[in-house]
């Protein structure tokens, strides 16, 4: 898998945790990472162990 492809497989699978998890409104300050971010990353670094 080339960088761009990862690039591109990584992107389409923010847009679709993104819209898939509802927006939480919390009061206070602003989160440094949303909920959908979190989720993100978390997969990207099980895939990482696959590339």
């Amino acid at each position: 898998m080339t960088i761009c492809e990862l690039d591109t497989l990584l992107t389409a699978l923010y847009v679709r945790i993104d819209d898939h998890l509802r927006r939480m409104r919390i009061l206070g300050r602003p989160l440094r990472l949303t909920n959908c971010e979190v989720v993100w990353l978390a997969v990207a670094q099980v895939l990482s162990a696959y590339m």
